[in-house]
């Protein structure tokens, strides 16, 4: 539910040129079209758009609620909060360029171990600045951003943030062949680029998401909510 392997599910719909717009299709529609593509080649454009369905769902009851307070609200506001959060996850593990490409650990390239490395090691060691630097590019970039989008549907959104994602797959495993690996704060300067301009492109893919879930007013009156492991959400429609 976290990733797409896009190799994989491209050679697959150039053997089912028939099979118009695939991607559009709900889950059980696809996998009794395209059996071939196994769940471990990822369903994370299905797992966002389910979800994002939910919150839609949610959004409108709470604006009919208008101007209720109390319990009823609340109890929508803590079902928002539970599938809003999630749904950040997975928005954000598109925007890791080595989450949509079969080749995810440098396996197929003989870079094995660059997943962690990337996502973790790098990351890390250009924290704190990095998130500053993230929020003041996703607000710059915001207003153009969401003037150009703001008709796309959320499948659109999220195959724009995947293909940016698996054009810098091939800079990422460069930089990563043609330089020492110490883990410091020097080398994880030469990944800084991707890692930004990923990170801000998945904001600004949730950000606009987020924002067609907005419009309707918050009570936070007396509102206490500690749900620190929400429940599972089952993957599918319902």
């Amino acid at each position: 539910e976290h990733f797409m392997d896009l190799e994989i599910f491209d050679r697959a719909f150039k053997e089912k040129k028939d099979i118009e717009r695939p991607l559009e299709l709900n889950r059980k529609d696809f996998e009794a079209k395209f059996p071939e593509i196994k769940p471990m080649a990822g369903r994370a454009f299905w797992r966002i758009r389910e979800l994002a369905a939910k919150l839609e769902k949610l959004t409108i009851e709470l604006r009919q609620l208008k101007e209720e307070k109390g319990k009823a609200r609340q109890a929508l506001q803590e079902k928002w909060l539970n599938i809003a959060g999630p749904l950040a996850h997975y928005v954000g593990d598109l925007g890791m360029p080595l989450h949509v490409s079969e080749n995810y650990d440098g396996q197929h390239t003989d870079q094995k171990g660059i997943h962690h490395y990337f996502e973790e090691a790098m990351v890390d060691q250009l924290y704190p600045d990095l998130a500053s630097k993230v929020h003041a590019q996703a607000l710059a970039q915001w207003p153009a951003y969401k003037k150009k989008n703001s008709l796309k549907t959320v499948l659109q959104l999220v195959q724009m943030e995947t293909e940016n994602s698996l054009k810098a797959v091939g800079p990422m495993l460069k930089i990563y062949k043609t330089n020492k690996r110490v883990g410091d704060k020097k080398d994880a300067k030469r990944f800084e680029a991707i890692i930004t301009q990923r990170l801000v492109d998945a904001t600004l893919t949730l950000a606009e998401i987020y924002r067609r879930n907005l419009g309707w007013k918050f009570d936070a009156d007396k509102f206490y909510f500690f749900n620190g492991e929400p429940a599972f959400i089952k993957p599918g429609d319902e």
